[in-house]
Protein backbone atom coordinates (compact mmCIF):
# COMPACT_ATOMS: atom_id res chain seq x y z
CA UNK A 1 0.00 0.00 0.00
CA UNK A 2 1.42 2.86 -1.07
CA UNK A 3 1.44 6.18 0.99
CA UNK A 4 -1.55 8.14 -1.68
CA UNK A 5 -3.59 5.11 -0.61
CA UNK A 6 -2.87 5.06 2.94
CA UNK A 7 -3.72 8.99 3.27
CA UNK A 8 -7.11 8.19 0.95
CA UNK A 9 -8.31 4.99 3.46
CA UNK A 10 -7.86 7.11 6.26
CA UNK A 11 -9.84 9.63 4.93
CA UNK A 12 -12.52 7.15 3.68
CA UNK A 13 -12.83 5.68 7.15
CA UNK A 14 -12.80 9.19 9.29
CA UNK A 15 -15.97 10.41 6.32
CA UNK A 16 -18.57 10.18 8.79
CA UNK A 17 -16.67 9.84 12.02
CA UNK A 18 -15.04 13.07 12.47
CA UNK A 19 -17.92 14.29 14.78
CA UNK A 20 -16.55 10.75 17.47
CA UNK A 21 -13.11 11.53 16.70
CA UNK A 22 -12.04 15.21 16.81
CA UNK A 23 -12.68 15.83 20.43
CA UNK A 24 -10.40 12.81 21.63
CA UNK A 25 -7.71 13.70 20.04
CA UNK A 26 -7.74 17.20 20.26
CA UNK A 27 -8.19 16.54 24.01
CA UNK A 28 -5.13 14.24 23.71
CA UNK A 29 -3.16 16.78 22.20
CA UNK A 30 -4.08 19.28 24.05
CA UNK A 31 -3.03 17.32 27.41
CA UNK A 32 0.21 16.69 25.84
CA UNK A 33 0.80 20.16 25.76
CA UNK A 34 -0.65 21.37 28.77
CA UNK A 35 1.69 18.42 30.93
CA UNK A 36 5.00 19.43 28.68
CA UNK A 37 4.73 23.10 30.51
CA UNK A 38 3.93 21.53 33.81
CA UNK A 39 6.99 22.88 35.36
CA UNK A 40 6.18 26.80 34.22
CA UNK A 41 2.69 25.94 36.17
CA UNK A 42 4.62 24.74 39.24
CA UNK A 43 7.37 27.65 39.18
CA UNK A 44 3.70 29.80 39.63
CA UNK A 45 2.70 28.28 41.81
CA UNK A 46 5.51 27.71 44.04
CA UNK A 47 6.30 31.41 43.77
CA UNK A 48 2.78 32.34 45.22
CA UNK A 49 3.48 29.89 47.65
CA UNK A 50 6.63 31.12 48.82
CA UNK A 51 8.14 27.68 49.25
CA UNK A 52 11.94 27.22 49.47
CA UNK A 53 13.91 27.89 46.25
CA UNK A 54 16.09 24.39 47.16
CA UNK A 55 12.27 22.39 47.57
CA UNK A 56 10.92 24.45 44.91
CA UNK A 57 14.20 23.20 42.48
CA UNK A 58 13.18 19.84 43.23
CA UNK A 59 9.46 19.43 42.24
CA UNK A 60 10.12 21.63 38.76
CA UNK A 61 13.66 20.20 38.06
CA UNK A 62 12.73 16.12 39.05
CA UNK A 63 9.10 15.71 40.08
CA UNK A 64 7.50 17.64 36.87
CA UNK A 65 9.74 15.81 33.96
CA UNK A 66 8.55 12.47 35.49
CA UNK A 67 4.90 13.87 35.41
CA UNK A 68 5.31 14.59 31.80
CA UNK A 69 6.85 11.55 31.14
CA UNK A 70 4.29 9.18 32.42
CA UNK A 71 1.07 11.04 30.95
CA UNK A 72 3.09 11.30 27.42
CA UNK A 73 4.27 7.67 27.28
CA UNK A 74 0.26 6.67 28.33
CA UNK A 75 -1.35 8.71 26.14
CA UNK A 76 0.69 8.07 23.19
CA UNK A 77 -0.46 3.70 24.18
CA UNK A 78 -3.82 5.07 24.11
CA UNK A 79 -3.28 6.94 20.71
CA UNK A 80 -2.36 4.11 19.23
CA UNK A 81 -4.95 2.04 20.62
CA UNK A 82 -7.85 4.59 19.77
CA UNK A 83 -6.25 4.78 16.03
CA UNK A 84 -5.87 1.12 15.34
CA UNK A 85 -9.65 0.68 16.29
CA UNK A 86 -10.31 3.06 13.83
CA UNK A 87 -8.16 1.81 10.99
CA UNK A 88 -9.67 -1.86 11.70
CA UNK A 89 -13.27 -0.50 11.36
CA UNK A 90 -13.85 -1.04 15.44
CA UNK A 91 -16.37 0.39 17.61
CA UNK A 92 -15.42 4.01 18.29
CA UNK A 93 -14.92 4.30 21.70
CA UNK A 94 -13.06 7.35 23.21
CA UNK A 95 -11.94 5.63 26.21
CA UNK A 96 -9.49 3.76 24.43
CA UNK A 97 -7.01 7.04 24.89
CA UNK A 98 -6.55 5.96 28.46
CA UNK A 99 -5.89 2.42 27.44
CA UNK A 100 -1.80 3.18 28.20
CA UNK A 101 -3.03 4.34 32.35
CA UNK A 102 -3.72 0.32 32.99
CA UNK A 103 -0.33 -0.39 32.48
CA UNK A 104 1.36 2.94 33.51
CA UNK A 105 5.04 1.34 34.75
CA UNK A 106 5.46 -0.28 30.95
CA UNK A 107 4.52 2.93 28.96
CA UNK A 108 6.67 4.64 30.89
CA UNK A 109 9.34 2.62 30.64
CA UNK A 110 9.14 2.48 26.55
CA UNK A 111 8.46 6.13 26.95
CA UNK A 112 12.07 6.79 28.66
CA UNK A 113 13.54 4.67 26.35
CA UNK A 114 12.25 6.11 23.44
CA UNK A 115 13.54 9.68 24.87
CA UNK A 116 16.87 8.52 25.41
CA UNK A 117 17.66 6.65 22.28
CA UNK A 118 16.00 9.69 20.32
CA UNK A 119 18.04 12.22 22.40
CA UNK A 120 21.06 10.05 22.01
CA UNK A 121 20.12 10.01 17.89
CA UNK A 122 19.91 13.79 18.13
CA UNK A 123 23.25 14.04 20.16
CA UNK A 124 24.82 12.31 17.22
CA UNK A 125 23.28 14.83 14.45
CA UNK A 126 19.75 15.39 13.33
CA UNK A 127 20.18 12.26 11.00
CA UNK A 128 20.91 9.51 13.07
CA UNK A 129 18.03 11.10 15.60
CA UNK A 130 15.63 10.63 12.84
CA UNK A 131 16.64 7.41 11.62
CA UNK A 132 16.27 6.41 15.21
CA UNK A 133 12.82 7.87 15.89
CA UNK A 134 11.94 5.96 12.81
CA UNK A 135 12.97 2.71 14.06
CA UNK A 136 11.32 3.05 17.34
CA UNK A 137 7.85 4.16 15.68
CA UNK A 138 6.23 1.41 16.30
CA UNK A 139 6.56 0.52 19.91
CA UNK A 140 3.51 1.85 21.47
CA UNK A 141 1.27 -0.05 18.87
CA UNK A 142 3.65 -3.31 19.31
CA UNK A 143 3.30 -2.63 23.13
CA UNK A 144 -0.92 -2.73 22.64
CA UNK A 145 -1.05 -5.46 20.77
CA UNK A 146 1.32 -7.95 23.15
CA UNK A 147 0.78 -6.95 26.34
CA UNK A 148 3.05 -10.23 27.20
CA UNK A 149 5.93 -8.63 25.10
CA UNK A 150 8.96 -7.44 27.55
CA UNK A 151 10.36 -3.99 26.86
CA UNK A 152 13.28 -4.92 25.57
CA UNK A 153 11.40 -7.25 22.53
CA UNK A 154 8.98 -4.51 21.90
CA UNK A 155 11.75 -2.38 20.76
CA UNK A 156 13.65 -4.94 18.79
CA UNK A 157 10.48 -5.89 16.98
CA UNK A 158 9.90 -2.48 16.30
CA UNK A 159 13.39 -2.57 14.47
CA UNK A 160 12.34 -5.34 12.51
CA UNK A 161 9.16 -4.03 11.01
CA UNK A 162 10.54 -0.15 10.34
CA UNK A 163 13.32 -1.90 8.40
CA UNK A 164 13.10 -1.36 4.89
CA UNK A 165 10.00 0.90 5.69
CA UNK A 166 11.73 4.27 7.17
CA UNK A 167 11.58 5.66 4.35
CA UNK A 168 7.94 5.28 3.63
CA UNK A 169 7.20 6.54 7.23
CA UNK A 170 9.37 9.56 6.77
CA UNK A 171 7.67 10.68 3.66
CA UNK A 172 3.92 10.05 4.77
CA UNK A 173 4.90 12.11 8.32
CA UNK A 174 6.58 14.39 6.22
CA UNK A 175 3.55 15.00 3.80
CA UNK A 176 1.64 15.72 6.52
CA UNK A 177 4.00 17.88 8.10
CA UNK A 178 3.68 19.95 5.24
CA UNK A 179 -0.27 19.13 5.38
CA UNK A 180 -0.13 21.39 9.01
CA UNK A 181 1.93 23.96 8.06
CA UNK A 182 -0.24 25.10 5.35
CA UNK A 183 -3.44 25.21 7.82
CA UNK A 184 -1.95 27.94 9.00
CA UNK A 185 -4.06 29.58 5.90
CA UNK A 186 -7.13 28.65 7.69
CA UNK A 187 -5.93 29.61 11.18
CA UNK A 188 -5.48 25.74 12.18
CA UNK A 189 -8.92 25.10 11.56
CA UNK A 190 -8.26 22.21 8.31
CA UNK A 191 -6.04 21.07 11.24
CA UNK A 192 -8.96 19.76 13.41
CA UNK A 193 -9.23 16.97 10.49
CA UNK A 194 -5.64 16.61 10.13
CA UNK A 195 -4.37 15.27 13.12
CA UNK A 196 -7.19 11.94 13.03
CA UNK A 197 -6.46 11.43 9.89
CA UNK A 198 -2.63 11.49 10.69
CA UNK A 199 -2.83 9.18 13.34
CA UNK A 200 -5.01 6.68 11.17
CA UNK A 201 -2.82 6.88 8.29
CA UNK A 202 -0.29 6.13 10.97
CA UNK A 203 -1.89 3.03 12.37
CA UNK A 204 -2.37 2.15 8.89
CA UNK A 205 0.62 1.87 7.78
CA UNK A 206 1.48 0.23 10.95
CA UNK A 207 -1.20 -2.32 10.12
CA UNK A 208 0.24 -3.07 6.49
CA UNK A 209 3.77 -3.11 7.99
CA UNK A 210 2.51 -6.31 10.36
CA UNK A 211 0.63 -8.11 8.01
CA UNK A 212 3.93 -8.19 5.59
CA UNK A 213 6.61 -8.81 8.09
CA UNK A 214 7.96 -12.14 8.27
CA UNK A 215 9.75 -13.44 11.21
Amino acid sequence: MKNSEIIKKSKSLLKSNYGKVMFPYFITGFTVVLFSNIQDLFIYILNIAEVESEIAFQITGIVSPIITLIVSSCLGIGLASFSISIANKQEIRSNKIFEGFKIIPKATLIGSIVFIIILIGLGLLIIPGLILSLMCSQVYYIALKNPDLGVIEVFKKSFKLMKGNKWQLFLLNLRYTLFFLLSFFTLFIWALWLIPQFHVANALFHEKISNEYTD
